[in-house]
């Protein structure tokens, strides 16, 4: 039996609603699943409803987007408890940086000619993901694929790059809230893992609890070798497709096949941790 622990919904970059996602989960028969939305918990309660619905195996979940001296990393929390105080204040405040930075993104569109009226923030969705909707529906973009283009290309002329948290902050909120942290796909290209090991290292002194070992972003050889450094350092292991249901380019188009076992050892992690 196969897990896949990091699936996107359209809150965040992705075409998976909630409902389709756990209708695929259903299909594929997998253990269990988990949805990990950049920066937002806007889509965990309804693929909780939905999940409930078809009686499967639901992780709530956020990838936080950090950076770690210079470097952006993201931090994979699960089991989120959003009623503690800590955790909420983050998610709030992170809401309100990317709020900042869609609508001056959307303020530069207009004064370079782009017809697009203010932004103005629903709530349902990711703002930098609700303002490329409005793109398409103002029809300034072919499509969302196109209007990603403008807004969370950094290359864009139009965009804003947003205030990061530090990773000691996200890590400290996830554990304060009774969740578990996890490094999102460590290795990068053209980047030593003796650098990525380093990352870790510091990393696992805020309180890191797991590595994403399985990824579609890793080699084979990637993937033992983070195995065996999670297995050397005390370190859990976690897993997923990193889907978007094809949305953004280069990213798979297929859910993870993550043995089982790696969501047993989240398990373990969650009731490893002080009450």
């Amino acid at each position: 039996m196969s897990v896949d622990l990091h699936i996107h919904t359209v809150a965040s970059e992705s075409l998976w609603t909630p409902r389709a996602l756990a209708e695929e989960i259903l299909r594929e028969g997998l253990t269990a699943f988990a949805v990990t939305d950049h920066d937002t918990d806007a889509a965990l309660d309804e693929t909780a409803r939905e999940a409930e619905r078809l009686e499967l195996n639901f992780v709530p979940g956020v990838e936080f987007s950090c950076q770690l001296d210079g470097v952006d990393v993201h931090i994979l929390g699960y089991f989120l408890d959003r009623s503690c105080g800590p955790l909420d204040e983050l998610l709030k405040r992170i809401e309100t940086d990317l709020v900042e930075g869609a609508t001056e993104c959307s303020e530069r569109m207009r004064a370079g000619g782009i017809s697009l009226p203010p932004f103005r923030f629903a709530g349902k969705q990711h703002p930098y993901v609700e303002l490329a909707n409005s793109l398409v529906d103002s029809g300034e973009a072919a499509d969302v694929r196109d209007a990603f283009g403008l807004v969370i290309n950094p290359e864009s002329r139009f965009f804003v790059r947003p205030m990061r948290p530090g990773p000691w902050e996200v890590i400290g909120a996830i554990r304060g809230s009774g969740g578990v942290s996890s490094l999102a796909h460590p290795v990068r290209r053209g980047v030593a893992m003796r650098t990525i090991s380093q990352e870790i290292s510091k990393l696992q002194a805020m309180g890191l609890q797991a590595i994403e070992a399985y990824s579609p972003h890793h080699s084979n050889e990637c993937v033992r070798t983070l195995l065996e450094l999670c297995r050397k350092r005390g370190l859990g292991v976690t897993g997923g497709s990193d889907n978007h249901k094809g949305l953004l380019r280069g990213r798979p188009d297929r859910l993870a096949d993550v043995p089982d076992w790696v969501y047993e050892e989240l398990l373990e992690l969650r009731s490893g941790l002080p009450a």
